[in-house]
């Protein structure tokens, strides 16, 4: 007999948290996307300031989601994991975008 979520009736909790993953995974993927667009553009590559707090940011994040794929924790964490480490940046690269393009004043010395 083939063991399935059916037998247990977890397959509808199995989707949601399925679900939820992936999606924590797919907004994960946009914010380093939109960090790499910012940075290979030119927006934030010579602001100083900015590149440290990138810098710090992804590796610190980096370490937790090892930690979190090698202890296999609960998949909430990973949405901590976005929300402290990839969300602050990525809102603040596309701060930095919209005051180029828009402002035009974040990037003149």
């Amino acid at each position: 007999m083939l063991l399935t979520f059916d037998n247990f009736g977890q397959d509808s909790s199995f989707r949601t948290y399925n679900t939820s993953f992936l999606f924590a995974l797919a907004v994960t993927i946009i914010s380093l996307g939109v960090n790499l667009l910012g940075f290979m553009s030119g927006f934030s590559m010579f602001m100083p300031f900015i590149c440290v707090i990138n810098i710090v940011s992804h590796t610190i994040g980096c370490i937790y989601t090892c930690v979190f794929i090698m202890e296999s924790w609960h998949f909430m964490t990973f949405w901590y994991i976005w929300a402290f480490f990839a969300a602050p940046v990525a809102v603040l690269e596309l701060c930095i975008i919209f005051g180029t393009l828009c402002l035009g004043t974040v990037n003149r010395v």
